[in-house]
């Protein structure tokens, strides 16, 4: 059931794709991704890495603090054979967490609960990230856009609501409240499952365990890698700035404030793999309402999705090579031989 609605979402979001530039005008669209031009495209790919490659980078710094031997080429390899899992996974940009981990234990020798760990903690890292950037997009659009006084009140109200959640896990995990194994106890005093549930609040209070250590005894490895996720958040922030400056098209703040919250809201709540239509749907609507015009809307589309097709390409590369297919399909590894180690 679950991958016929996944198929079905794929082609909806595909056919929504495909339908854009004739909504707007396959002349209009393709002049102006004609305007963005090559180097336009090479600055465009290269933002979009930095998006991945920024929160790799901390995380590898973590998983150093925690002994986890993985060299950054290791690390970010990872990063970027989990991109394409992720983003044909309709779930808000996760899914990859199994490749990460058996690549990483495969080739470091660690536990998987370790690895997963860390990554576990640098998902809250970029969450802290987005939800910085999502603060201060507000506070832009409060500043500087001219909308009604009721829409800034209900965009705090969810970013604020955001921010509290974010706040509370991270204090959970900093007092080792141990947040996953309370909820596992509860659902064992209804009754199901509790010889399964009692395996999983082993695995679960040793992994808290783990989490509490990163954030406690090596605050300074937190931080740094905390600061340099932070910088994915940027670059996430200022992709349309580049594609606008490239097209010659001035911007003001609050249009990227606008754009940042439009595009990550509806990767955040997506059903169809990698938000394909839904996210060329908001795109859109938002340059036509803000006068930017919809076929400079349609060209931005259209570039971010040749950015994310060079990395699927690469981290599908990556995966083959890795000999992961069948990790990447959600199936068991299909060998327990050994891996070389060497890059």
């Amino acid at each position: 059931m679950k991958k016929a609605l996944t198929v079905i979402g794929a082609v909806l979001g595909v056919a929504a794709l495909a339908a854009i530039p004739f909504i707007v005008g396959v002349d209009t669209t393709f002049q102006a991704i004609r305007r963005v031009g090559w180097a336009g495209l090479l600055a465009f790919v290269g933002n979009a890495s930095l998006v991945l490659l920024a929160p790799g980078t901390g995380w590898w710094i973590i998983m150093r603090g925690e002994g986890i031997k993985a060299s950054l080429v290791q690390t970010l390899r990872a990063v970027l054979m989990g991109f394409p899992v992720n983003m044909l996974t309709p779930s808000a940009q996760l899914g990859a967490e199994p490749l990460k981990t058996v690549y990483l234990a495969r080739v470091t020798g660690a536990p998987k609960r370790q690895v997963l760990a860390t990554i576990i903690v640098s998902k809250l890292q970029e969450i802290v990230g987005l939800v910085a950037a999502a603060l201060v997009a507000v506070a832009l659009l409060a500043w500087r856009a001219e909308i009604a006084q009721s829409q800034r009140l209900w965009m705090g109200i969810a970013v604020g609501a955001a921010a509290l959640a974010v706040a509370i896990a991270m204090t959970a995990f900093c007092l080792n409240a141990q947040p996953t194994v309370k909820l596992i106890n509860a659902v064992a005093c209804l009754g199901f499952a509790r010889r399964r549930l009692a395996r999983l609040r082993h695995h679960a209070r040793e992994m808290e365990t783990m989490i509490h250590a990163c954030f406690v005894h090596r605050p300074g490895r937190f931080l740094v890698a905390q600061a340099i996720t932070l910088v994915s958040a940027a670059s996430n922030f200022l992709r349309p700035w580049l594609y606008l400056h490239v097209i010659g098209i001035p911007v003001g703040a609050e249009h990227l404030a606008g754009i940042f919250l439009v595009t990550n809201g509806i990767n955040l709540i997506a059903f169809t793999p990698g938000s394909v239509g839904l996210f060329e749907g908001g795109v859109l609507g938002y340059f036509a309402a803000a006068g930017l015009g919809k076929e400079v809307g349609a060209a931005y589309a259209m570039v971010n999705r040749v950015a994310d097709v060079t990395l699927i390409v690469l981290g599908g590369w990556l995966i083959v090579q890795a000999g992961l297919m069948r990790v990447a399909r959600g199936k068991e590894e299909s060998s327990q031989s050994p891996v070389n180690r060497t890059e």
